[in-house]
């Protein structure tokens, strides 16, 4: 491996990118009993908590500690 792929493998921005990845990818786990993804449930949220839906919310929904997705 070239020094140039480990220091990309080090970055800080890649970790994050791994990490985020990680998160998405078991999140969806979490709500596919439900059938919907991560998009529907941050909109569900976001309509529930805010009467409004729009994309600038779904990342303060989607990272906040939830317990339970709504039941449809």
């Amino acid at each position: 491996m070239s020094s140039e792929e480990n220091n990309k493998e080090e970055s800080l921005d890649y970790h994050v990118h791994v990490t985020g990845n990680q998160m998405r990818n078991n999140f969806n786990e979490f709500l596919k009993p439900y059938n919907i993804y991560t998009e529907q449930f941050a909109m569900l949220c976001s309509l529930n908590e805010y009467g409004t839906s729009t994309s600038s919310l779904f990342p303060l929904i989607i990272f906040k500690p939830q317990k339970t997705p709504p039941h449809p």
